[in-house]
């Protein structure tokens, strides 16, 4: 009884061994070099196809049968020519100290989204103040006065302009007299107006433009 029990014992203990071993050779990821580039200076790992996205995405990948019968798919896990690897020749390769990289199992980091920032941590950010305005009386609107253009008149002397005369009772600008008025009346100092007009001055109009400074307007008029 007691020899049977050891012997179940012995051979329970070599069944789990067995399946250990299994299991490891399966999960295990060991170093290898694809069928395409056995001579890469670099090797890689070995991947099963089920974790080709997960621990080989910024790699290339590639089956090596030779290194990798173990794991499902015969993936090979490597960097590149572009990445920074060698292409070794023959005789380079043999005669070069072979590396080895061991790889553990790689799990995926869990996306860490940040948190909103909590009402109470938000700085308080002081409001502009202005200064209000309690004076209810209206602001005052400058207007200008309204100039009458032909205002009523009985004599040159009624007219506000020095380039206006007084025709059939209301003030008009000489051009409208024509040309030959306005040559006549513009004048240029006070010489012409009195030598041609006596009591007349020579001054500057603002209704009524001309090439000349102003009009010859009688001493008396409007200024």
């Amino acid at each position: 009884m007691t020899l049977a029990l050891h012997l179940l014992t012995g051979f329970s203990l070599v069944v789990l061994i067995l399946l250990v071993q299994v299991a490891t050779a399966e999960n295990s990821s060991g170093s290898c070099r694809p069928n395409l580039f056995p001579t890469l200076k670099i090797p890689g790992f070995c991947v099963k196809i089920g974790e080709l996205r997960t621990r080989c995405f910024d790699l290339e990948a590639s089956r090596s049968t030779t290194d990798c019968p173990h794991v499902k798919g015969n993936f090979c896990c490597y960097s590149s020519v572009a990445q920074g690897n060698t292409i070794l020749g023959v005789q380079q390769f043999d005669s070069e100290p072979k590396l080895e990289i061991l790889q553990t199992e790689a799990k995926p980091q869990a996306l860490i989204r940040p948190q909103p920032p909590q009402a109470s941590n938000l700085e308080k950010i002081p409001e502009p103040s202005f200064p209000v305005e309690t004076s209810t009386q209206r602001p005052r609107i400058k207007t200008n006065p309204i100039v009458d253009q032909n205002p009523r008149c009985s004599s040159v002397n009624d007219c506000p302009d020095a380039g206006m005369t007084c025709f059939h009772g209301q003030c008009q600008c000489w051009s409208v007299q024509g040309f030959s008025a306005v040559q006549t009346w513009s004048c240029s100092d006070d010489v012409k107006c009195r030598t041609l007009f006596p009591g007349h001055v020579c001054r500057t109009s603002v209704l009524c433009h001309n090439q000349e400074v102003g009009f010859c307007q009688p001493v008396g008029a409007i200024n």
